[in-house]
Order: structure tokens, then sequence, then C-alpha cells
């Protein structure tokens, strides 16, 4: 009598964990395809191929998020300055978080970086990190003195001025590097 209390016990719980793994399994399903399409989305914004090409002839991508989305962006235009200057613009964004978090720090930087292609007082890679960061402190209600959160992104913008042979820099949290080389 004991043992049939026993096995019963014993089945009843085996039926909860195969119905708690049935609602997992479709929660997971549900997740992971909302987070796949998330990353069309996330793709769309970033330049093509070809935009770089036009941009950076001499260019090369190397773009693989750590997850199915990710916190890392490119970004390339071009634009007049008020100066009259015609730049190819290139950005490289590590935005805080990996996954989802990332991917809406992404979205966000994008977002700034297009306004700043249009804004008449960005002029130069400084101008724009400096319109970039009050942008998204103010899209997230951050006061930096109060806040416990810092929130953002490390970035580098590069502006690239090809008749004059001339490249601007602003690095937010990043160097340059220059390398350069001749082949024989």
């Amino acid at each position: 009598m004991q043992k049939q209390k026993a096995n019963k016990i014993i089945l009843l719980q085996k039926v909860e964990v195969e119905k708690q793994k049935s609602t997992i399994e479709e929660k997971n399903k549900d997740i992971t395809g909302s987070i796949t399409y998330a990353k069309r989305i996330q793709e769309a914004i970033l330049p093509s191929i070809e935009t770089v090409k036009k941009e950076l002839p001499d260019s090369f991508v190397i773009y693989k998020p750590k997850d199915i989305i990710g916190g890392d962006f490119y970004w390339v235009s071009d634009a007049v300055t008020k100066y009259d200057e015609k730049f190819s613009m290139v950005a490289v964004a590590d935005c805080t978080g990996h996954g989802v978090p990332g991917a809406l720090m992404s979205i966000i930087g994008n977002n700034y970086l297009r306004l700043c292609e249009r804004e008449p007082s960005v002029n130069r890679p400084s101008e724009a990190l400096d319109f970039i960061n009050v942008g998204i402190s103010r899209t997230l209600r951050q006061e930096y003195s109060k806040s416990t959160i810092q929130d953002g992104m490390d970035m580098v913008f590069v502006a690239i001025d090809y008749n004059k042979s001339v490249l601007h820099f602003a690095g937010a949290k990043n160097p340059i590097y220059i390398v350069r080389w001749r082949f024989k």
C-alpha cells in the first residue's frame, strides 16, 4: 500500500515535470523567434557592403555579434560641413551590454548618428560624439552626477577628407591606431 502511494506521487510529479518542460520549451521557442526577428531589424540598420565600399573603397567589415543580436555596430555616411568640406564618415561602437540590451543601445546610437548627419552644429567627429552623448543621456534620462548606471557606448568616429588627405578622429574610450604598410 505504501509503495503504491509512493508510485502514484512519483507519477504525478513526472506528469508535472513534463508539463513544465513543455511550457519552457514553448517559451524558449517564442523568445528565440522574437530575437531572430530582431536580428533582421538590427541588420537592416547597418550600412550595406555596397555603401561601405562606396565611401571607403579599400575597406572591409567583420561583424560577428556574440549572441543572435548584439551591442556592436558600425555606421558609414558622407556629409558636407558648414566649411564646405566633403567627408566620408565612419563610426564603430561597442554598446553597454550584450544581446537584447546591447541591441537596443545600438539602435539608439545609430539613430543619433543619423541625426548628426543633418545637425548644422555638428561639423567634426568630436562634436558628433558630444551630440550623441547628450542625446543618449536625455533618452535614458541619465544624470551622470547622480546615476549609478552608466549605459552608453564606446565609439570611434572618423571623418575623412580624401581631397585634402585629412583624417579627423574622436574616440569615446577608444584610441586610434594608424597602420601603414607598403607592398613590394
